[in-house]
């Protein structure tokens, strides 16, 4: 049986928990994937205490687990560090770039030598790999510009579709329309938009964040905080949402923005990550990008819709469960990530 390692940058604790961020939900659903066609997996993961060092550091720690489990073939979702045996394979998966998300971390002198300290280990994991998969073209052109390395292939995210359609029991007797935001409460993310948007327009309807496990609570009276909820529970508030704003600063290939269209949500979203590739493939996504991060233009945005017939948002909810279907479709994901086995195994 060939063994197959999937490292991932997160603590041993995050996939325990099944608490997961993006990257976190790829290395799981490709776990699965190759477990359901005779591949032996293991993951590597950073132990709990090392887990606030810099990922490029955390990334060398799991290598030595690697080596003793005498894998064919390793599946890096993160950069990696310098002591990867030369005997092994690497396919290495850019979920976005160090360098290129500089502008949505901030400026200052910290986070300035962090990114240039990270990107070193980008470019040696870009150059060192056999193969690099890019999660959309966005990051592909990422990989190009800063470090010479075009992808070899691009696979855009993937979810369960049937998973996240199904039907849930939807909240009744709701006062207000309610507003959700899925992500850590930063402003790479974009979580000081939302927090502007709930300021103006909490008088017209209800504001949700649905925020990492761990991350800090901010402190709004104006938003219901949610702390890290399992993939079921995230698909009832999903469901029982009836706007999603995404004002993301920096994303590869977002799983939220995935997860809400195949769970049939309008979705208001900034033009980040696969956003611009899949809105010019479909010129009525256009309709739903902000380009600007102004807070007065996301508030028009989402005034505007809360005062659309549901007729109207009805059709658009079908379009936007169209999108799940046609660009991030589970068989196919696993079907372009079987082939890449194949090359190698």
């Amino acid at each position: 049986m060939k063994k197959v390692a999937i490292i991932t940058p997160s603590p041993e604790l995050v996939i325990k928990e099944h608490v997961v961020g993006g990257v976190d939900k790829h290395s799981l659903l490709l776990m699965r994937t190759l477990q359901r066609h005779g591949y032996k997996v293991v993951i590597g993961t950073i132990p709990s205490f090392w887990s606030k060092l810099p990922t490029p550091i955390c990334s060398i720690i799991p290598w030595t687990k690697m080596i003793q489990e005498s894998v064919n073939l390793v599946i890096a979702q993160s950069p990696f560090g310098l002591n990867v045996p030369p005997r092994i394979p690497i396919v290495y998966v850019a979920h976005g770039s160090f360098a290129a998300s500089s502008h949505a971390h901030g400026t200052g002198f910290k986070q300035r030598m962090w990114r240039s300290f990270a990107s070193l280990f980008e470019r040696w994991s870009s150059k060192r790999a056999d193969y690099v998969v890019a999660v959309s073209e966005a990051v592909s052109r990422m990989l190009l510009k800063y470090y010479k390395r075009a992808a070899d292939e691009v696979i855009l995210n993937a979810v369960d579709t049937d998973f996240w359609s199904y039907p849930c029991k939807s909240q009744h007797n709701k006062s207000k329309p309610i507003c959700l935001f899925v992500g850590l409460p930063t402003k790479a993310k974009g979580f000081d938009v939302f927090c502007q948007v709930a300021n103006s327009l909490y008088k017209e309807a209800e504001f949700v964040a649905v925020l990492g496990a761990h991350a800090k609570i901010p402190m709004h009276n104006k938003i219901h905080c949610i702390m890290g909820v399992d993939e079921v529970a995230m698909r009832n508030l999903y469901h029982n949402a009836d706007l999603i704003l995404h004002p993301s600063r920096f994303e590869g290939c977002s799983y939220t923005l995935i997860e809400a269209w195949a769970s049939s949500r309008v979705t208001l979203m900034a033009p980040v990550g696969h956003v611009p590739e899949i809105a010019s493939r479909i010129p009525w996504v256009r309709e739903f990008v902000i380009t600007s991060y102004d807070f007065n233009v996301w508030i028009k945005a989402v005034r505007n819709y809360l005062h659309l017939s549901d007729s109207a948002i009805n059709n658009i909810k079908q379009k936007f469960f169209y999108l799940a279907k046609e660009f991030h479709s589970l068989p196919r994901w696993e079907e372009q990530w079987l082939q890449i086995l194949e090359k190698f195994l």
